[in-house]
């Protein structure tokens, strides 16, 4: 039996403060980086309807097979090359998070942290 290949995610909060040539430079070229290590767009261009909280930024959301494609697509030479055009034009907020299998239950996160808080001792 295989094991089960879970995908993971990169996802940008970003709020452009400057659209101009170096901005569309990054966005052409961050397609080509991301192809390589697996990644697809999930979300781009879009902007959230918030139901609750303040968000005030874009979702850029990229999917990857595995975390460690995520992780090695955004430490790459060609990605880390590109970076600073987003960086002086946008504020961002980027992090990379795996998914979930397809056969996953909350009854796993709560099984865990009932472990957790378990094991924590009283003062």
């Amino acid at each position: 039996m295989s094991a089960t290949v879970i995908p993971a995610y990169v996802v940008g909060l970003i709020t452009v403060e400057r659209i101009n040539d170096e901005l569309f430079e990054y966005m052409e070229a961050v397609e080509a980086t991301m192809h390589r290590f697996g990644g697809r767009w999930v979300s781009h261009g879009r902007s959230p309807e918030v139901y609750e909280g303040d968000i005030g930024a874009d979702i850029v959301i990229i999917e990857f097979p595995s975390l460690s494609s995520a992780q090695d697509w955004y430490t790459s030479d060609e990605y880390k090359e590109i970076i600073p055009l987003r960086a002086r034009n946008c504020h961002s907020i980027v992090a990379v998070i795996e998914g979930v299998s397809s056969d996953y239950s909350t009854s796993e996160t709560i099984a865990r942290l009932r472990s957790a808080t378990a094991q924590q001792t009283l003062p």
